[in-house]
């Protein structure tokens, strides 16, 4: 009944819904980044990119390049296997590898991925690089058409809920909803729809982190009073994550694992402390430089099946 279903309010949603009622999903085993050589400010395509003063943040590239590998030391020590892709001279946001593409094992097993169309110019050229790695690893394109105006920001907007057939799409900013609604029935799961509202909070990967099957860490300003009854419905507990540390730290960026692992930003002291207090184990990470361009840890990373 619920397999192909678009839920857009809480008073679609079942009152006894149960997330054990969703088919489970395989684990991710590893995960894709690109590398920063790259990396740097070079136009304002989101809030976050520009200072106070209204000009480009500057990147600190050593900086960058060190903490980009303190974030592959700590996922290879958590057992996963790291694939990299290089980074590309002109593309300085590729090193965000969770929005090109929404990678996933189908119902029958096989490996699938759906490629994004980015909202902005700027990012465009990146998504080639990324169809071509899919291509060479064994993933099948899905055949999906999109209008020169619609919009789909991969898993920058697309999130699991952790070991279940079951997608959190943001829309808004970035990804249409237009998009979304044709998406059930593309993917073979249920979509919980949710409207971003605040342009600081552009992708759902910066507001929100469906912890696991019952709890989610949120920032609700980012959400629309209807989204935010939609995901109370979903989860038995909704963690507020600070303000300071959502707008500053990019705190709801955070990647959580299998095991109960959670990688953030380490400025996000009181939502490290709120998850640490629940069980969750906390790796604190440096991302400041990467912050300065609209992305943090999740930002970084692609989990792959």
């Amino acid at each position: 009944m619920l397999s192909n279903t678009l839920f857009v309010c809480a008073s679609q949603v079942p009152k006894d819904l149960a997330p054990s009622e969703f088919r489970e999903r395989p684990q991710e085993t590893a995960v894709l980044l690109a590398t920063p050589e790259f990396f740097r400010v070079e136009g304002a395509i989101n809030p976050h990119m520009v200072d106070r003063g209204g000009q480009l943040n500057v990147v600190d590239q050593p900086r960058a390049r060190g903490q980009w590998r303190e974030i592959v030391a700590v996922l290879e020590d958590l057992g996963l296997k790291v694939h990299v892709i290089p980074g590309r001279e002109g593309l300085p946001d590729m090193v965000f590898t969770a929005n090109q593409s929404f990678p996933f094992v189908d119902a029958e097993g096989a490996k699938k991925v759906l490629l994004s169309r980015m909202r902005t110019k700027e990012r465009q050229g990146e998504l080639q690089y990324f169809a071509d790695w899919y291509a060479k690893h064994g993933f099948a394109a899905i055949d999906f058409d999109m209008a020169r105006d619609e919009a789909l920001e991969g898993m920058g907007d697309l999130l699991w809920l952790p070991d279940r057939y079951l997608i959190f799409a943001g829309v808004g900013p970035r990804t249409d909803r237009s998009v979304v609604e044709r998406l059930p029935d593309v993917l073979g799961c249920p979509i919980f729809a949710l409207e971003l509202t605040n342009p600081r909070f552009y992708h759902l990967d910066t507001a929100f982190v469906p912890l696991d099957q019952n709890r989610a860490l949120v920032h609700p300003p980012a959400f629309s009073r209807e989204s935010l009854s939609l995901l109370d419905s979903v989860f038995d507990e909704l963690l507020v994550a600070p303000r300071e540390e959502c707008e500053s730290g990019f705190a709801c960026n955070a990647l959580v694992l299998p095991g109960q692992h959670v990688l953030i930003d380490d400025s996000c002291v009181k939502t490290g402390e709120l998850l640490g207090n629940l069980g969750y184990e906390i790796h604190f990470v440096s991302t400041s430089e990467f912050r300065k361009s609209g992305g943090s840890v999740f930002c970084m990373t692609m989990m792959l099946p």
